[in-house]
């Protein structure tokens, strides 16, 4: 038997200033889980961390495609020390939201404090990917063994591009090189209609494999619609907040 304890506090909106920015913790969400029969438990959930939903505020900060959070300094107002937290946190992950001028949505995460502590204080680095997108079509995606697909916008870039159509219900496709230069992955009719009904994501950074979930068959015209970012720029924006109230 699994026990949650979620905690949601919409408290007031907190705005903290960086050198380079304006942070606005929209929400602060604690949650806590106990795990009482461990032998037949399997754990999925990033349990027992602070969660804070936030805007970066910054002119030109729309424009970012993907984030990930440094921390240099966490600790509770107990003192008590506080790291990273979240799903793969060495990882970049998309930006949240719909891009709004001058604005950015993160989620920053960090492990839960003492149940004695009324507040936290976080201090770090924001790290941003951006530049601009260029979209490719490519075709040929009928394949029951890998096919490599090219284009030129991949060789400058560095990235292989790989499909697989294990059967008329999915198809995988692998990017080996860096990942985080292609911003949008989609899986098109000739008429350009959305073929998929979901898919999964494994690996980022340096290679990632997405196994798409498809409504019909691909044939020799589905297309393949990559959102590339041939010259990405990684900007590092230093951020501290102190004193953030806890639910």
């Amino acid at each position: 038997m699994i026990r949650y304890l979620l905690i949601l506090a919409l408290s007031l909106l907190v705005e903290l200033r960086a050198e380079d920015a304006d942070f606005k913790i929209l929400k602060v969400i604690e949650i806590r889980e106990t795990i009482l029969d461990k032998e037949n438990a399997v754990e999925f959930t990033n349990a027992n961390e602070i969660s804070m939903p936030m805007h970066v505020i910054r002119e030109g900060i729309e424009e970012s495609q993907s984030y990930k959070f440094e921390i240099t300094e966490a600790k509770d107002s107990t003192g008590e020390k506080l790291k990273l937290g979240g799903f793969k946190p060495e990882a970049f992950a998309a930006v949240r939201g719909r891009p709004q001028p001058g604005r950015l949505e993160v989620e920053l995460s960090v492990t839960a404090p003492k149940r004695s502590a009324t507040s936290l204080d976080v201090k770090g680095f924001l790290l941003v990917n951006s530049g601009a997108k260029q979209n490719i079509m490519l075709t040929g995606l009928n394949s029951k063994e890998p096919r490599e697909l090219s284009h030129e916008i991949l060789k400058k870039c560095g990235i292989k591009v790989r499909v697989q159509s294990g059967n008329d219900e999915t198809l995988t496709v692998e990017i080996e090189g860096d990942s985080n230069k292609i911003a949008d992955v989609q899986i098109l009719s000739e008429k350009g209609r959305p073929m998929t009904r979901g898919s999964r994501t494994d690996g980022g950074g340096n290679g990632l494999k997405k196994s798409f979930y498809l409504r019909e068959p691909v044939t020799e015209g589905s297309i393949l619609s990559l959102s590339v970012i041939a010259d990405l720029k990684l900007e590092k924006i230093p951020f501290e907040l102190r004193e953030v109230v806890l639910p």
